[in-house]
This record gives structure tokens, C-alpha cells and sequence, in this order.
């Protein structure tokens, strides 16, 4: 529930090559919870792109009790 202060977190984790794909995906749900629906999709695209797998996860992931509220 606490969406701003994990949005600024992922933002940091953003500079480490290794887990861009992984803080986009992130960051992608953080910003579907606030209602930023053109940037969670933004994001999602640049998650898929290093892993296509991240398409499916996204809408598992949003189904999760402790995304939910």
C-alpha cells in the first residue's frame, strides 16, 4: 500500500543494468495500482522485452491480495 515510497525505490533500483527488467516490472504494477495505466504499460513492454515472461506474470501478479488493496 505504500505506492510512492516503493515507485521511488524501484526508480533507484533502475540504474542497475541487471535488474532493469525485473525493476520495470515492478514498477509496472506500482504504477497499474495508482491508475497510471499508459505508464504501468509503458513500463510493462520495456519489462517484456528483456523477458516475455513478464506479460503473464503481470496479471497474476495484479491478482495478488497484497497488490490488490
Amino acid at each position: 500500500g505504500e505506492w510512492v515510497e516503493a515507485e521511488k525505490d524501484l526508480q533507484a533500483v533502475l540504474t542497475d543494468k541487471q535488474l532493469t527488467g525485473e525493476a520495470n516490472f515492478w514498477l509496472a504494477l506500482v504504477k497499474d495500482k495508482q491508475g497510471k495505466d499508459s505508464e504501468a504499460r509503458d513500463l510493462l513492454n520495456k519489462a517484456i522485452n528483456q523477458n516475455p515472461e513478464y506479460n503473464e506474470a503481470f496479471e497474476q501478479y495484479k491478482q495478488l491480495a497484497t497488490l490488490k488493496g
